[in-house]
């Protein structure tokens, strides 16, 4: 049984579905584009396929056979997306809700954290400036709990008791350390090879500085220029053996110090304590020791050349010989101790002119005619008795080195 589709009929179904229906010709010409566009789909599955055509409707296509079951219309059915509407309302509803349960937890949260934990870390922080503020390391801090912000604040309190333990130990090395220091007759001194960091009272003795000059000022200012470079090396090396250099004191004198270096602690730092001592009397010390003994070496051999002489002129060269060895001038002379009249006479004189030598002697004996030479001697009548070279020379070498040791003796270190 067939039955043609009208408008009426279309109408009625309308009418019956309380759904929007439109049928196209698949023989129309002026088949719409949609139509068209879904012809393909829907021929090549023969099933109902849907389109959303926006956010509101949504449509179905499907194909319809005339008698002979060859597809001859295409149905499309419009319906509004009310499901999907209410769905998309209640899930921003349920994210709406979702957020305000969020940020009331959060406030709830905020709320416990902050009467539980931030205010206990607040009054933590608190009592952690106002020791900061105290100059003494014997105030703790007071958080009473069993919670964790309680255990920092045992555990801190421990660090600080730690603390206060070494410091008092330093400071007691540290006054030990100054004592022995100021009751040593050395200087010490405190430094990073750069600052002078402390230094007792020998060192301002020393060196003429002031307690307050020496802190702070650079160390190898303490040394003459010529010997910094080598005492630098010498601290680089850590070598802790004795050593010998030059200072220079605030007046610009240079003295002769003899060093003794070794790395310490200082005020939570390693640093470098050395001890210095004035050896300037002990090089002079040695220098005139070793100026007697070159004086007694030219005496003896003056000694055993005198044995040998001949005659006067031979005694007085050699005696000449000696002096000019012995007394470190370009020009001197000798004089003889006339025994008769107790009258000191010149019998010999030297000089050094540009390199050169001019001996002038004159000795007479009895009925002897002046010699001459390069100066002409003072004619004179006076005899003369010529008294034994060597007691004589001895003697005044003796007295000479006794006055240049006791002379150098007597000076002040430095």
């Amino acid at each position: 049984m067939a039955r043609y589709l009208t408008e009426t009929e279309i109408l009625q179904l309308i009418s019956t579905t309380h759904l929007t229906l439109s049928f196209f010709r698949l023989d129309d010409p002026k088949l719409p584009p949609e139509a068209e566009n879904m012809l393909k789909s829907v021929a090549s599955s023969r099933e109902i396929t849907s389109r959303v055509r926006d956010q509101q409707t949504i449509s179905g296509y499907a194909l319809v056979d005339d008698i002979y079951g060859v597809p001859s219309l295409m149905l499309r059915v419009n319906a509004s997306r009310n499901i999907y509407a209410q769905g998309q309302a209640s899930l921003r509803y349920f994210l709406f809700a979702l957020l305000m349960a969020g940020i009331s937890l959060g406030a709830v949260m905020v709320l416990i954290l902050d009467r539980i934990v931030l205010v206990r870390i607040a009054q933590l922080n608190h009592s952690v400036r106002r020791l900061n503020a105290e100059t003494r390391l014997s105030k703790r801090l007071a958080i009473a709990g069993n919670d964790e912000v309680a255990a920092l604040a045992r555990a801190m309190n421990g660090m600080l008791s730690a603390i206060e333990q070494s410091q008092t130990a330093m400071l007691e090395s540290e006054e030990r350390f100054r004592r022995l220091s100021e009751s040593s007759f050395e200087g010490v001194i405190i430094h990073d090879q750069t600052t002078v960091l402390d230094a007792n009272h020998v060192i301002e003795d020393l060196f003429g500085y002031q307690h307050a000059e020496l802190i702070g000022m650079p160390f190898f200012d303490l040394l003459a220029p010529e010997a910094r470079e080598s005492a630098r090396a010498y601290f680089e090396t850590g070598d802790e053996s004795r050593y010998e250099s030059k200072g220079r004191k605030k007046d610009g004198a240079t003295l002769t110090l003899e060093m003794q270096s070794k790395v310490m602690p200082y005020q939570g730092r390693m640093v470098i304590s050395s001890a210095i001592r004035d050896i300037s009397w002990r090089k002079m010390a040695e220098e005139a020791l070793r100026q007697r003994t070159r004086e007694m070496t030219l005496l003896n051999h003056m000694s055993d050349l005198l044995q040998t002489c001949e005659n006067e002129e031979e005694t007085y060269s050699i005696v000449i010989n000696v002096c000019k060895l012995l007394f470190s001038a370009d020009s001197g002379q000798l004089i003889m101790l006339n025994a008769s009249n107790a009258l000191a006479e010149v019998v010999a004189l030297w000089i050094v002119i540009t390199g050169w030598a001019l001996l002038m002697r004159a000795f007479r004996g009895p009925k002897r005619k002046p010699r001459r030479h390069a100066v002409q001697p003072r004619p004179s009548t006076t005899r003369r008795t010529m008294l034994p070279a060597l007691a004589l020379l001895s003697s005044i070498a003796l007295a000479a080195g006794s006055i240049y040791l006791q002379t150098n003796a007597k000076q002040p270190d430095g």
